[in-house]
């Protein structure tokens, strides 16, 4: 009896010692995961404000600690995020289902960044893609936040923007262009003139005189517009810059400001500070449709005399060309 008692104590203590060895090897490997519970009450969540090709995905290669969550894309485990952008966000924004989409931000998309945030240990959320304000979310975001929230306003030239998304690829592709041919996963992620939330009316004379780089034109146009309407709507950090500022020769300098404006640190500096952004990355399909600058100025002049001024939300201060 004595002898059973003592292997099953030496079995036991075996069996705590192998326990014991693999939560140890654990915590070494995935350190986060063991960290002590973190209090919601500490995270803090920021975005960057755009309509893409503005160095978003760059950011996301660049900034991170191990205090922080950064993604470029990421709205859900379920969908990748074109099919998601397909078959819920633009029929819901082009369809008015504000409370639909309210609801789908307090009761999904928050919970699955906060729940990013428990599962790794870290408290700080740095979304760098710009599909959750494009497409009507960022009134939400901010109402239903309870957390420090900080959005970074990247700009770029308007006319080199304009060309940057132009060039994404065929016109077919473009989110105004009802072609038969072309699937609904490969639309732009971008707003058109007819959807609830834009800022900068077209009427449809004005929008079908438009040619197709002055169409981009007021893509870029009406994401300042709805950047404005959010400043003089909401209380938030925030931080502008420049994208050609980050490839001046004091460019690290601009670097900097965004890491102490987020407080996240540099992942692998050395190696992927300097690296292109992705306003210069080499698609693999490239459409490089050339005009001389000449051109692109008179157009963008004739456009501003046909699309006049952006009025913002009720108020009656208007939003001139000069910003």
């Amino acid at each position: 009896m004595f002898r059973e008692c003592e292997k099953t104590i030496c079995w036991s203590r075996s069996v705590g010692t192998c326990l014991l060895a693999v939560v140890v090897v654990a915590s070494t490997l995935y350190p986060k995961v063991f960290h002590k519970r973190v209090n919601s009450s500490s995270f803090q969540f920021s975005f960057v404000f755009s309509c893409g090709r503005a160095g978003t995905k760059h950011f996301s290669k660049v900034f991170g600690d191990n205090n922080s969550f950064v993604t470029h894309q990421l709205e859900c485990n379920d969908k990748p995020t074109r099919e998601l952008i397909a078959d819920f966000y633009r029929p819901m924004l082009q369809n008015g289902s504000f409370i639909q989409l309210e609801q789908y931000v307090i009761n999904q998309l928050i919970p699955f960044m906060e729940s990013n945030l428990r599962a790794t240990g870290t408290t700080k959320y740095f979304y760098t893609g710009h599909v959750p304000f494009t497409f009507g979310l960022a009134d939400y975001l901010l109402r239903h936040i309870k957390t420090p929230v900080k959005i970074i306003r990247v700009r770029r030239s308007r006319i080199p923007l304009a060309l940057s998304l132009l060039n994404m690829g065929p016109e077919e592709e473009d989110p105004w262009v009802n072609a038969n041919n072309v699937s609904k996963y490969k639309k732009r992620w971008l707003l058109t003139p007819t959807d609830p939330v834009v800022k900068l009316p077209c009427p449809p004379l004005v929008w079908n005189r438009l040619n197709r780089f002055q169409k981009y034109l007021w893509v870029v146009d009406d994401t300042e517009c709805r950047w404005q309407y959010l400043k003089r709507r909401y209380h938030f950090d925030y931080l502008e810059l420049q994208l050609e500022a980050l490839d001046q020769i004091h460019g690290m300098l601009e670097y900097e400001k965004i890491s102490n404006f987020l407080g996240i640190g540099f992942e692998n500096k050395s190696r992927k500070l300097f690296y292109k952004h992705n306003s210069k990355e080499i698609l693999k399909h490239p459409l490089t449709l050339c005009f001389p600058e000449s051109q692109l100025r008179a157009w963008d002049e004739e456009y501003k005399r046909m699309i006049g001024s952006c009025q913002v939300h009720s108020e009656q201060k208007k939003i001139g060309w000069n910003l």
